[in-house]
């Protein structure tokens, strides 16, 4: 099974507008899994959404360049994805991106 880590970290609304795509991308694709990375009140929205992990973050704990590069190790030594996607293109998830980067991980952007 392929496993795809993405993140976002926008407003509620931004990230509600992923969950019916998300969906219709595994059901379409049922060889895949998702972890999704966003902040970890957002964990709701993602209940009950089959082959897709919610991996909710407390974005103070991971200030900085160095933060992120935390992060980045954490969910590789964590999830071990298959694929990166960055659903928000911004300064933050560019960041995250070239962490993967660095690791060996094609990334797919989607802003």
């Amino acid at each position: 099974m392929k496993r795809i880590l993405a993140y976002r970290f926008s407003a509620f609304g931004d990230v509600a507008m992923i969950v019916p795509v998300l969906k219709e991308f595994l059901a379409q694709n049922p060889d895949t899994e998702i972890v999704f990375v966003s902040r970890k009140n957002f964990a709701d929205l993602f209940d009950g959404v089959e082959r897709l992990t919610f991996r909710g973050v407390n974005l103070d704990d991971y200030k900085g360049f160095f933060g992120l590069r935390k992060l980045a190790v954490e969910l590789k030594k964590e999830f071990q994805p298959d694929f990166v996607a960055d659903l928000h293109n911004v300064l933050r998830t560019k960041i995250l991106s070239f962490f993967s980067v660095v690791r060996g991980y094609n990334i797919f952007v989607i802003a």
